[in-house]
């Protein structure tokens, strides 16, 4: 990871996405949110199920259009391309997905699923394909015996890592990691977040890293964004998220954090009553139903995201208050991995 990188790769700007449900309305997915991710940087997304997070990643890689915003790539704006010319952006802009077993084609070898981008594009055929293969094989740990195997041969790790080799296939500047290790096993999931950092510091990769794993995202991001219901509610630096998380969403999401000394008894933040519908949502905050802090102002003002400190942005109209009367009280939970790994 690249943190004195301050180069700018990709800006969004007030991003939004759609779906139109039959006979009640609107599906507010992704709403008005706004970020950047810096050139060699991680941006780690969390949140629950159903916040938003794929659909940021999916609409960034205009796999889904986008319903309004901008997404600015080193100065250009791809919405505003035309297919031709986001084309070319595919080359730039790839995805590693969640199932590395559903995202690639079963009946198709490593060597096919490795050479097809360079033979869609058109980049190298014959010997120099192959060469091309060999680096990408040789950077991502898979080995020539390999290419001669279907994807249902190969285990879980083995397979993503073809998936993440298929994402490098065309040297990309950025990387939409959609939960990548969340179908693996724990040790797997090492292994493949290592390789990712590797990658990352040779090739000076940028990633979106899509995931419900606070310890996951923990170690392999320079800075956290969580969602809720379609919206940023707090984004800052990876350690000031844990130390000094400013929003009572992150405040219960670090609480569920599993510690690994097992003598600890960290107390966990039950969140109360159901997740409130994306399909017309109702004014306010979108956390107020849940919230333990709510006001009256929070049931009728949607909070802004904003910058609360330097580099510290936050959408809670009462953020003060949760730093002071929650942080003291599960301090030793929230510290409870980073003092034991020192």
């Amino acid at each position: 990871m690249n943190e004195n990188s301050s180069q700018t790769l990709i800006e969004v700007r007030n991003l939004k996405k759609y779906f139109p449900v039959k006979n009640k309305g609107t599906l507010f997915a992704v709403d008005d949110i706004s970020f950047t991710i810096r050139k060699g940087e991680t941006l780690g997304l969390v949140g629950e199920s159903g916040c938003g997070k794929s659909t940021v990643g999916n609409v960034l890689l205009r796999l889904l259009s986008a319903s309004g915003g901008e997404i600015i790539y080193q100065g250009t704006d791809i919405l505003s391309l035309n297919k031709a010319a986001q084309r070319e952006y595919c080359k730039k802009m790839q995805i590693v997905f969640q199932d590395p077993y559903s995202s690639l084609n079963p009946k198709k070898t490593v060597r096919s699923i490795l050479s097809e981008s360079f033979s869609i594009h058109k980049l190298a055929k014959g010997d120099e394909l192959v060469e091309c293969m060999r680096k990408i094989s040789e950077m991502t740990g898979i080995t020539e015996d390999m290419w001669s195997k279907y994807p249902h041969e190969l285990d879980g790790g083995k397979r993503q890592v073809v998936g993440i080799a298929r994402a490098l296939s065309l040297s990309p500047g950025f990387i939409v990691c959609d939960e990548p290790v969340s179908a693996l096993d724990v040790s797997i999931q090492a292994k493949i977040i290592n390789l990712l950092i590797d990658l990352q510091q040779k090739m000076e990769l940028s990633y979106l890293f899509i995931s419900h794993d606070l310890s996951v995202v923990r170690h392999i991001s320079n800075r956290i964004a969580v969602m809720y219901l379609g919206k940023i509610v707090e984004m800052t630096e990876t350690d000031k998220i844990f130390e000094s998380p400013k929003h009572p969403y992150t405040v219960a999401l670090l609480s569920a954090v599993l510690s690994v000394d097992i003598q600890k008894k960290a107390e966990r933040i039950v969140l109360e009553g159901d997740v409130p519908s994306p399909i017309n949502p109702k004014p306010g905050c979108r956390f107020a139903p849940r919230c333990w802090m709510v006001q009256e102002k929070c049931r009728q003002e949607l909070p802004k995201l904003y910058e609360a400190e330097p580099g510290h942005f936050v959408a809670c109209h009462y953020y003060n208050e949760t730093a002071s009367r929650l942080l003291n009280v599960h301090r030793k939970a929230l510290y409870a991995n980073k003092k034991t790994e020192n």
